[in-house]
């Protein structure tokens, strides 16, 4: 299902910007197969990938920053705040921002991914002059959590922090870039590339909707991803590798001379041998990976769920007495983009094969079931030229830019754009939690910080004429 509601430009250009190339600005940053290090001109310094036009910038953020609307902006984010978004269920929250947009005057779209899961998009046109941009972002919240103090659903303001569930990844940076839309169309400029603002369902389920919208073939030259990073200038993630893991054991009884072999002390082996969660994986350890500076810290891993009991049902009563004969489990692997799934497969599965030959009597599945891939921002990025220039005039000093960790150890839809031939991109958030904790907030001076970075990079990567 599509549905149109335009606030000026012609549906004619949607169809000239679908037609946009996504050309990479520069190749990939890619280490030296020989020495293991970085090649000249391709390492991700400041000095290599920004040398800032101050004057460019701050003439830009006099442009935007009178109109930013900051107060709306700052009530906007509380008002999203109290809608819940988690995935499948984002249909409340795309409405609103979609109203939002069309009462900003901001040319909207709204396209059904699923029934009820619509993409919201929103244009401010270019003349078709200059290179295009997409700020994205993902309308969708992980499950709620426990250990809420506050309203989860509250859209309190308190100390400088408004509080939510999904605030900081990332109903936040989807108001600030709507905000930056409206600064730059109240701001007079007219751009020369089309600003384009994607809000995709499914993030959080695999990135299912901004899989649609490079199916769409809606790509822009180059983008800029909200998910939280602390207003740091994040050139590098992880890509996230999730497998059900089965154990079938045999079952038993007390009150029987066979036991059987449980099959939820076979995963917790599996557990130990496969070393601590959220620990780097040495080289030489279980599994093989390519050691490169870029992605320090990984890989790594985590058990997401463990489930286990009487037959593959899991009855929650019955079978209290019996040796659990099946365990189930959600293993979730952070490594470099050059890691491939099936390969982590075969890994996991040799760690199993072995704790077979040691003490067999068990059976195991191991089932690939979701793959997001890493990102890596082009060596000659204009989007990390303009977003660290546009950072350095708004803040008055020079962003980090890089693989920061732990943002680096989250994954995006960046990866799913940068695969569709969108590689010039990079991720700037005003949030700082990359998944839903308890009291999850976002601080107002990184939103409405965010907001101006977001509009003065819109300047810098279309170009714009008074």
């Amino acid at each position: 299902m599509r549905r149109g509601c335009r606030a000026g430009g012609g549906r004619e250009q949607a169809a000239a910007l679908r037609g946009s190339s996504g050309t990479a600005a520069g190749e990939l940053w890619r280490e030296s197969e020989a020495s293991g290090t970085w090649k000249a001109g391709e390492s991700p310094t400041e000095e290599s990938v920004m040398k800032p036009d101050a004057g460019e910038a701050a003439a830009a953020l006099t442009r935007v920053s009178p109109t930013l609307a900051e107060d709306e902006l700052v009530e906007f984010t509380r008002s999203v705040a109290r809608i819940p978004s988690v995935h499948g269920e984002e249909g409340a929250i795309a409405e609103a921002f979609s109203k939002r947009t069309q009462g900003l005057g901001i040319e909207t779209e709204v396209f059904e991914v699923e029934p009820n899961r619509p993409n919201v998009l929103g244009w401010v046109r270019g003349s078709g002059d200059g290179p295009s941009l997409m700020l994205n972002g993902h309308t969708d919240t992980v499950l709620d959590v426990l250990g809420w103090t506050r309203d989860p659903y509250g859209g309190e303001l308190d100390g400088g922090r408004i509080y939510g569930h999904g605030i900081s990844n990332m109903k936040a940076s989807n108001v600030a870039m709507i905000y930056a839309a409206d600064a730059v169309q109240r701001s007079g400029v007219k751009l020369k590339g089309d600003l384009l603002i994607a809000l995709a369902v499914g993030e959080c389920q695999g990135g299912i909707g901004s899989r649609d919208l490079m199916k769409r073939g809606i790509k822009t030259s180059a983008f800029v991803c909200g998910e939280p990073t602390y207003l740091n200038v994040l050139t590098t993630h992880a890509s996230a590798q999730y497998f059900r893991v089965n154990i079938i054991g045999r079952t038993g009884h007390f009150g029987t001379h066979d036991h059987g072999l449980n099959a939820i002390l076979k995963m917790y082996e599996l557990l130990r041998r496969l070393g601590p969660v959220h620990t780097r994986l040495r080289p030489g350890s279980w599994i093989r990976f390519r050691d490169k500076p870029r992605y320090r810290g990984l890989p790594r891993y985590h058990f997401g769920t463990i489930k286990g009991g009487v037959s593959r049902t899991l009855p929650e009563h019955g079978g209290w007495s019996s040796t659990p004969d099946f365990c189930t489990a959600i293993v979730n692997l952070r490594a470099g983009r050059d890691k491939d799934i099936e390969s982590t497969r075969e890994d996991i599965e040799r760690v199993l094969h072995d704790m077979q030959e040691r003490r067999g009597g068990f059976q195991f599945e191991v089932i690939p079931i979701r793959d997001m891939p890493g990102f890596e921002s082009a060596a000659d990025s204009l989007a990390v030229k303009a977003v660290s220039e546009a950072y350095g005039a708004v803040v008055g000093q020079k962003p980090e830019v890089g693989p920061i960790q732990p943002y680096m150890f989250m994954t995006s839809d960046s990866g799913h754009m940068q695969s569709a031939g969108m590689a010039d991109g990079v991720l700037l958030g005003p949030g700082n939690f990359t998944s839903s904790v308890p009291n999850e907030h976002v601080e107002v001076d990184k939103l409405v910080t965010a907001a101006k970075i977001y509009a003065v990079a819109a300047l810098r990567i279309c170009g714009y004429s008074e």
